[in-house]
């Protein structure tokens, strides 16, 4: 079934990720902007399309398929293939030097440049929906509230006082992709609710005055910046 205004939501999306990268720049005063939207604007609608799934080894291969497969293969592509081209054309090709771009290839997230430096979105969306079902067949609603609140807490704690600690695959970041997938998960509860449309346009003014302020300077996902 194709839901128009989700493929339109999408759309946007996918111009504030090219516009964030073209504009930081020209108009880096625009990105804290488009950051504050872009990433986790993908992980709400990933929320909203979610579907708990009992049976958790069908669930696992169907969404392997679906992001293992292309996220091996386009980093095999996009990342592996040029970074031997540059070390051979650089005349550095050495069995330590392959077996480090093999080691962040491997290692993923934030090690992962070039056009493969959006990555760690696949990993950490893939990551977000096995958690998100499997507690969604586990425990009640009370605990899983209690257990997205606990990750909320985790991520600001990674980014206030740990903020050079990440994990491979940006693994840390789940921590804050699974609060959010959750929102966009409960938002089809209440999507015809004029109170959550007046509360979602509360919180975008609220955290456009922020960055508009300096206080909230940035919110960026893949370093764990919040």
């Amino acid at each position: 079934m194709v839901i128009n205004w989700i493929n339109v939501l999408k759309g946007i999306g996918i111009i504030l990720v090219v516009l964030g990268h073209l504009l930081v720049k020209d108009y880096p005063y625009v990105k804290p902007y488009i950051y504050m939207v872009h990433m986790p604007l993908f992980f709400i609608i990933s929320g909203y399309l979610f579907k708990p799934d009992s049976n958790f080894r069908s669930y696992f291969i169907k969404k392997f398929f679906a992001f293992g497969i292309p996220y091996l293969s386009f980093l095999f592509i996009l990342f592996f293939i040029p970074s031997i081209f540059l070390e051979v054309r650089n005349v550095q090709l050495t069995f330590k030097s392959f077996l480090n771009v093999i080691l962040h290839a491997g290692i993923g997230g934030r090690y992962l440049g070039g056009f493969a430096t959006v990555f760690w979105f696949i990993t950490v969306l893939f990551t977000t929906q096995q958690i998100m079902n499997f507690i969604f067949n586990k425990f009640n609603k009370k605990i899983i509230l209690i257990i997205v609140a606990g990750c909320l807490i985790l991520a600001y704690l990674n980014s206030v006082f740990f903020p050079k600690f990440w994990l491979p695959l940006n693994m840390n970041v789940v921590a804050m992709s699974l609060p959010i997938f959750f929102i966009g998960y409960k938002f089809k509860a209440y999507e015809n609710s004029p109170f959550l449309v007046h509360i979602s346009i509360l919180l975008s003014i609220l955290g456009s005055l922020l960055i508009a302020f300096g206080i909230d300077k940035f919110f960026y996902m893949k370093l764990g910046f919040y």
